[in-house]
């Protein structure tokens, strides 16, 4: 918060702008879904959501200051939630479509297992850059 010269409640309001944005896109997201159908969504979730998880850390600064190019920021952001919302609820259907219900439990584990593994990796890596 120092560095950036952000107080707490401008982190807390940050912070609950991603989780609204995740909430509100997974109802649409699992209509659109509905209609194109699993492989289509997952090739729309990686283009889409590609300029989002670009440029969303650079969001942070440039909003919490007040900056006149704060609304691309946002607005990156909200695509990175709009695609992000749609992959939890799309992951389980491909699952199920491209794999025999015996496999269906180490696939829901390995996806599970990689989320976790990437959790954990990401402090070490930003603290070190």
């Amino acid at each position: 918060m120092p560095e950036l010269g952000v107080s707490q409640m401008q982190i807390g309001w940050l912070e609950w702008a991603f989780v609204l944005g995740y909430a509100a896109f997974q109802f649409p997201g699992g209509v659109i879904g509905q209609r194109l159908g699993a492989r289509r969504m997952f090739t729309l979730i990686g283009v889409g959501g590609l300029p989002g998880d670009r440029f969303s850390p650079a969001a942070a600064p440039a909003v919490l200051s007040g900056e006149a190019r704060s609304l691309p920021c946002l607005h990156c952001n909200c695509s990175w939630d709009w695609h992000k919302a749609r992959l939890f609820r799309w992951a389980p259907v491909s699952m199920e479509t491209w794999f025999r219900p015996e496999r269906w439990a180490l696939i829901q584990g390995l996806q599970s297992m990689g989320l976790q593994l990437a959790a954990a990796a990401t402090p070490p890596v930003v603290v070190s850059s």
